[in-house]
């Protein structure tokens, strides 16, 4: 009996859990859906009043505006070569120090672990001016190169890669090795 009333109890929570969290949910997407809703009103229209979201009278006038600047597709490449090459280098840079740090016997390799884990602690915001500073006395202010390599050797993969690494080879049975 006290099992089928603990039972019905832990479902009661998990619903009002469920609930609140679909809730929140909601609560988090609607100023998204608001500024879509915006950007589909005509400007005067939106000059005049931004209540409401229903977007009348409906336009896409906007989106056609954006899409006429000639900027467009350049920022589009920038964003498309700075998230490409930053994926791929931090894949393998985090891949390879992982692999460093799980598999190889090196001095102070547990020192040197705790030197990376102590990068998860410091915030990003935090080195924003000091690297702008380094990258501008360099001179390579607004190049591909100032946006990617400050951000290649990420702790947080090396982290993942360090933990993953070792279970997968217990999975695989070791079939990796020579």
């Amino acid at each position: 009996m006290a099992s089928a009333r603990t039972s019905g109890l832990r479902r009661a929570t998990d619903g009002l859990i469920l609930a609140a969290t679909i809730a929140f949910a909601i609560l988090w997407l609607l100023p998204v859906l608001w500024v879509v809703t915006m950007s589909l009103k005509p400007n005067t229209e939106l000059m005049r009043s931004t209540a409401g979201f229903l977007p009348l009278p409906f336009t896409l006038d906007n989106y056609i505006g954006l899409l006429k600047l000639d900027t467009v597709p350049r920022w589009l490449m920038h964003s498309l070569i700075v998230s490409v090459t930053m994926t791929i280098l931090v894949l393998v840079v985090s891949s390879m120090a992982g692999y460093a740090f799980a598999r190889l016997e090196f001095p102070f390799k547990k020192t040197l672990f705790m030197l990376v884990i102590a990068g998860l602690m410091v915030p990003e915001q935090a080195v924003f001016i000091p690297l702008h500073t380094m990258v501008s006395g360099w001179g390579l202010h607004n190049t591909h190169f100032a946006l990617v390599m400050p951000r290649v050797a990420v702790p947080i993969g090396v982290f993942f890669d360090d933990a993953v690494l070792p279970q997968r080879s217990e999975r695989t049975g070791g079939s990796g090795r020579h």
